[in-house]
């Protein structure tokens, strides 16, 4: 028979080298919310987010936003998101201390530099055949259309982006890209949500992404949940 070791005789130092024993092996995984949002926008969109972020106080998750990495174009952006959440998979594979990305969301206008319908199919069929983490927040025709629900609730088609940034000045007058000022906006949020939703439930031509709508309420609301478990 094997020997066994003895007993030091002492049951509460046994107890403790096991307990730290069994410590010094576990390894230390980081445990944390972790979302990252690309922006097609290079500074109108992410400084939305990032102050955002700042208003929340979201500082025990992270949240990492990018505008300037990537090309404008929606496929563009998804393939960027997509490379970027599996560097981050590799990095956490190697670091205990790295947490993966829990969600990727990127955020895309329908009216881009170049107007491709082609395109934004193809960036919506990519993200769809990644649905457990990846989720796109489309505004047609652009971003500052969900800056304007926070002002009112329309469902006026426009035809472009100009057009809604007109009717954006009626409240903003001062609003261009590469606006800073949004802690005004902040305090509208529920409402802004609120229109983002109405608007959707009540178009009835059955598109996916209908003129005038925006999805970017569901990231918001994502981001405020983060801040209930902060």
């Amino acid at each position: 028979m094997p020997k066994r070791s003895k007993p030091s005789g002492n049951k509460k130092r046994d107890r403790a080298r096991g307990i730290s024993s069994f410590n010094r092996k576990a390894e230390t995984r980081t445990q944390r919310n972790c979302i990252l949002i690309v922006c097609e926008g290079e500074s109108t969109e992410p400084t939305y987010f990032e102050k955002l972020r700042i208003h929340l106080k979201l500082d025990s998750v992270d949240v990492i936003i990018r505008g300037e990495e990537c090309k404008s174009d929606p496929v563009s952006v998804v393939e960027y998101a997509l490379e970027q959440k599996k560097q981050r998979d590799r990095e956490a594979k190697i670091s205990p201390t790295q947490a993966p990305f829990n969600e990727v969301w990127c955020v895309i206008d329908t009216e881009t530099p170049v107007d491709n319908q082609v395109a934004l199919e193809r960036a919506t069929a990519k993200a769809r055949a990644q649905k457990k983490f990846m989720h796109l927040a489309v505004s047609n025709p652009c971003f500052e259309y969900w800056l304007l629900l926070h002002f009112r609730h329309t469902s006026q088609p426009f035809r472009n982006a100009s057009q809604v940034i007109h009717k954006l000045k009626e409240h903003l007058p001062n609003y261009e890209k590469r606006y800073q000022d949004f802690e005004e906006l902040f305090g509208l949020i529920e409402q802004a949500m609120g229109h983002a939703q109405a608007v959707r439930a009540n178009h009835v031509d059955g598109g996916r992404y209908p003129n005038p709508s925006t999805y970017v309420d569901q990231l918001v609301d994502v981001l405020v949940k983060m801040k209930n478990f902060n």
